[in-house]
């Protein structure tokens, strides 16, 4: 075989000079490319991360967030008359000069029906009390008389509260050394009473002269045994106007 017929069998077996290699050669780059583009766009980079999340982050922070209305708080007298708002009332009484009110000292609350009116809404509140620890009978029956005023002024002032009936009871000892829990003292105002007082003047005067407190009563006991002691006192054991 001639050289010339040698490289002439040559060219023809370069593969690379045919068109057709360079065709599939051309497709198979072209989807190479597409495969690559696709991979970059569905996973996208770690900066690209960082700045999604960052611009995320501040679209959080300029979002204002929801204004949530305050929860209104109902206050006396404007509540619903029930044991738990009277109790709630009587606490926010603060003065020395009274039994003031927590669970030693409150034994319990009764709300009733006021018979005596045609309202019927009409109620008889019913604060019973243990005064705690008091000098002698006359110390306690002062401090009855004194609490009667503060906290009629309070409650009131609730359109529903037509009478108080405060009871204050101790342990009473008899002749044969026998204890029994009684009631020491009862002092009934009604709403008649209770809005003819000036309670600036009234409070000032109950503490020197504390008959005047049962005096005006609608209606009031003294327990015998309590009553003995008083000092200071000329009214009767029970009475009312």
């Amino acid at each position: 075989m001639s050289q010339e017929d040698q490289k002439e069998k040559e060219q023809k077996n370069q593969v690379w000079k045919k068109w057709w290699f360079w065709a599939i050669v051309a497709v198979i780059a072209i989807a190479w490319i597409v495969d690559f583009a696709n991979n970059d766009e569905s996973q996208p980079t770690a900066t690209n991360q960082q700045e999604e999340q960052g611009q995320e982050q501040v679209e959080e922070e300029q979002q204002e967030p929801e204004q949530q209305e305050p929860e209104q708080q109902v206050a006396w007298p404007d509540v619903e008359l029930n044991e738990e708002s009277v109790k709630e009332a009587l606490k926010s009484v603060n003065d020395a000069a009274v039994v003031q009110i927590d669970d030693d000292t409150l034994k319990k609350i009764e709300i009733v029906d006021n018979a005596g009116t045609q309202d019927q809404q009409d109620k008889i509140v019913n604060v019973y009390v243990d005064p705690g620890i008091v000098w002698d009978e006359t110390d306690y029956a002062r401090k009855m008389a004194n609490s009667i005023v503060a906290y009629s002024e309070l409650l009131f002032q609730h359109p529903d509260v037509s009478m108080l009936r405060l009871w204050g009871s101790t342990t009473f000892v008899d002749q044969y050394g026998n204890e029994k829990e009684e009631t020491a003292v009862r002092i009934e105002w009604d709403r008649e009473t209770a809005e003819k007082v000036n309670y600036s003047n009234f409070k000032n005067i109950v503490i020197t002269d504390y008959g005047r407190a049962y005096e005006i009563a609608s209606n009031y006991y003294i327990h015998p045994g309590l009553y003995k002691n008083l000092k200071e006192f000329e009214l009767p054991a029970q009475g009312g106007k």
